[in-house]
């Protein structure tokens, strides 16, 4: 949703309150409480923060693949601001957000 790569998972995963109901083949459903920081909306669809979302990618995915997020995401106008804040609200981030800018 929010153009931050340009691979295409196998899966797509999406993150629910834990009340939600469901399965659809092929979308891997991630049960947890999220706090309203945490949550935006865009265009018109609810989904995760931009700092949530590299958590989530973060946790499940190749550190190489989160490097390239990153960088993709910096070309696509993220801020040193918004870098910043990824960093403070995300501190096991904050290494390959400086990795990616020492690259740059």
């Amino acid at each position: 949703m929010h153009g931050l790569s340009d691979a295409t998972p196998v899966s797509i995963h999406v993150t629910v309150p834990h009340a939600f109901g469901g399965k659809q083949s092929g979308v891997i459903v991630h049960r947890v409480p999220l706090s309203d920081l945490q949550r935006e909306t865009y265009d018109g669809v609810p989904v995760t923060t931009i700092a949530r979302t590299f958590q989530d990618i973060a946790a499940s995915s190749d550190p190489a693949l989160v490097h390239q997020a990153l960088e993709q995401a910096i070309t696509r106008g993220l801020s040193q601001r918004q870098l910043r804040k990824l960093a403070r609200d995300s501190p096991a981030l904050a290494p390959l957000i400086v990795g990616v800018l020492t690259d740059q």
